[in-house]
C-alpha cells in the first residue's frame, strides 16, 4: 500500500513527469500485470515465458538418455515424470490457470505468505494472467526448481547451466583486454583515490553496461538489443569514450556513488547483489577487484542466488565455475586475474552468499518484515549496489510509475543503508528520468524500456 506521504510526493512529481506513465493506458502507480496487453508483461507471459518453459522440456528431453545410462527404467520413469509436470505448468500458463502451491524448499513459508496476502485482498487464488507481473514471473522460476527438487535423479540439476556456461565462454574475446586492463589499474605505483578515480567510475559503468547480456532476454525476446560490442569496453580510458558509455544513461548518480566510495569510512564494506552469471558477473569482480586493490572497501560481500533463476543469475556454483575456467585460460591475464580472484575468496575478503528471500516475489520494501536477518546483514555494509532489472523492479515494487517519480519514494521505506541500483532497461517501469531525456529515447525508439539500450544509476543515500 502506499502512504499518505508518498501520495503527496508522487502528486508533486506529477507536474514534472511526462503526461502518461510508463505504460499509457494502464492506471498509474499500480503493479504491471499480464492483464493489460499493452504491457510487456503481457508479452512475456504470453510469449517469452512459454517459450524459455519449452527450451528447459527440451533441455530435459536430451538429458533422459544420460539419465537411463546411469539409472536404468527408473531414472527414465523420473524424467517422463519431470517432463510431464513442465508440460503441465506451461498448459497451466497458457490458458491462465491458478499458481499451483510450492511443496519444497526453506523459502515455503515465504511464498505462502505471498499467496495469502493475494487471497485475502481478492478472495481469489493468483493466476498468471491476473495477478503481478512481479509475482508470476518468479513463481515460473520458483515451479521449475520445485518439480526439480522433488524428482528422484534430477534435483541438483540446473536445467540453465550450459547455456550460462556457453554465455561466459562466448565472451573470451571481450574479457581477454579487460583483464589486461584490470591488472594494469591495479599494479600502479599510487592507487590513491585522487589519482585513479577515473579507473573506478570505468569499472562502475563496465558493471552498469555488462547488464546488457541477458540470457531470458537474448532467448526469448526477438526486439531484445544485445549487439554492443563489449570488447571496447576495457581498451581506451579516453574523455571522448567514457562520454560515449554515459550518453545513454537517463539517471546518472555516478558521481555520488563514487563520493560514497571514496569517502574515508574505517572498516568499510559494499554488498553486491548479483545479477546475470557469464560476462557481466565477470565485469562485477572487476568492479570489486578496484574496490579493494585501491583500498576504498575492507571486504566484499556477493548475494547470489540459491536456485537456477530467470534463466542466467549468477549462484555461487557459477562463480566459482567462472574463477575455475579463468584459471585453465590460455590468456594469462585471465589465468591471473582468476587466481588473484580465488585468493580474495580464500582469504575472507571477498565473500559469497545467498538467501531465499531472493527468490521470492516480494519487493525490496517488504525485505525488514519477511526476512529481517537478511534486511539486517545489508545494515551492515556501507553501499549496497544492486544489478539488474529484476533486482531494480523489485527495488520499484514493479509499479507503474510516473516517469520523474524520485527514485527515493519508489523504495517505499526499503534503506537498510544506502542504496545503488545500476541496471539497464528491460522492463516498462523507470523512475527517477526527466521528461527531456524521456522524449529523447522515445524519439530514437519506442521500445526503448525494453531493448537494454538505456541505462540508469541511481542512488538513495541514508
Amino acid at each position: 500500500m502506499l502512504t499518505q506521504q508518498r501520495r503527496k510526493i508522487l502528486v508533486m512529481a506529477e507536474d514534472k513527469a511526462s503526461s502518461s506513465p510508463c505504460t499509457e493506458g494502464y492506471p498509474s502507480l499500480r503493479r504491471l500485470s499480464a492483464k493489460h496487453r499493452e504491457t510487456f508483461a503481457f508479452k512475456t507471459i504470453s510469449e517469452r515465458l512459454p517459450k524459455i518453459l519449452t527450451q528447459v522440456i527440451d533441455t530435459m528431453y536430451k538429458k533422459s538418455d544420460r539419465v537411463v545410462q546411469e539409472h536404468g527404467q527408473e531414472g527414465g520413469d523420473d524424467v517422463k515424470a519431470v517432463i510431464h509436470q513442465l508440460s503441465e505448468l506451461r498448459y497451466g500458463l497458457q490458458t491462465d490457470k491458478p499458481l499451483a502451491p510450492l511443496v519444497w524448499g526453506n523459502d515455503i513459508d515465504m511464498w505462502q505468505g505471498a499467496f495469502e496476502t493475494y487471497q485475502t485482498k481478492r478472495n481469489k487464488d493468483p493466476s498468471w494472467f491476473q495477478s503481478s507481473w512481479l509475482m508470476v514471473e518468479c513463481y515460473l522460476y520458483r515451479k521449475i526448481a520445485d518439480i526439480l527438487k522433488t524428482s528422484k535423479f534430477l534435483s541438483s540439476f540446473d536445467p540453465f547451466k550450459e547455456q550460462k556456461q556457453a554465455s561466459y565462454l562466448s565472451y573470451t574475446a571481450s574479457i581477454s583486454p579487460l583483464a589486461k586492463y584490470i591488472l594494469l589499474a591495479t599494479s600502479a605505483a599510487d592507487l590513491t583515490i585522487a589519482s585513479n578515480r577515473h579507473h573506478l567510475e570505468h569499472v562502475i559503468l563496465l558493471s552498469l553496461w555488462g547488464n546488457k547480456t541477458d540470457l531470458s532476454m537474448i532467448a526469448s525476446y526477438e526486439g531484445y538489443d544485445a549487439s554492443q560490442d563489449m570488447s571496447g569496453l576495457g581498451v581506451t580510458l579516453t574523455d571522448e569514450y567514457l562520454q560515449g558509455l554515459h550518453q545513454n544513461i537517463l539517471s546518472d548518480d555516478l558521481t555520488a556513488v563514487c563520493d560514497i566510495l571514496a569517502s574515508n569510512v574505517s572498516q568499510k564494506r559494499v554488498d553486491i547483489v548479483l545479477d546475470n552469471a557469464g560476462f557481466e558477473l565477470f565485469t562485477d569482480l572487476c568492479m570489486a577487484e578496484l574496490l579493494v586493490s585501491m583500498k576504498l572497501v575492507d571486504k566484499v560481500i556477493f548475494h547470489c542466488k540459491q536456485l537456477p533463476w530467470f534463466v542466467s543469475d549468477a549462484s555461487q556454483f557459477d562463480v566459482h565455475w567462472m574463477l575455475d575456467q579463468m584459471s585453465s585460460s590460455d590468456d594469462n591475464d585471465i589465468v591471473k586475474l582468476g587466481e588473484k580472484w580465488k585468493g580474495h575468496l580464500s582469504d575472507g575478503v571477498w565473500v559469497l552468499t545467498d538467501h531465499a528471500f531472493w527468490t521470492t516475489p516480494y519487493e525490496f520494501a517488504a525485505m525488514k518484515r519477511v526476512a529481517p536477518d537478511l534486511y539486517a546483514q545489508l545494515q551492515e555494509a556501507s553501499l549496497v549496489i544492486f544489478k539488474g532489472d529484476l533486482n531494480y523492479r523489485k527495488l520499484v515494487a514493479d509499479r507503474n510509475w510516473l516517469y520523474a517519480t524520485p527514485f527515493s519514494v519508489t523504495l517505499g521505506g526499503f534503506l537498510p543503508t544506502a542504496v545503488c541500483a545500476l541496471r539497464t532497461l528491460k522492463a516498462d517501469l523507470v523512475a527517477g528520468v526527466n521528461k527531456e531525456k524521456v522524449e529523447s529515447a522515445k524519439n530514437k525508439t519506442t521500445e526503448w524500456m525494453i531493448t537494454g539500450q538505456y541505462a540508469v544509476v541511481q542512488l538513495c543515500k541514508v
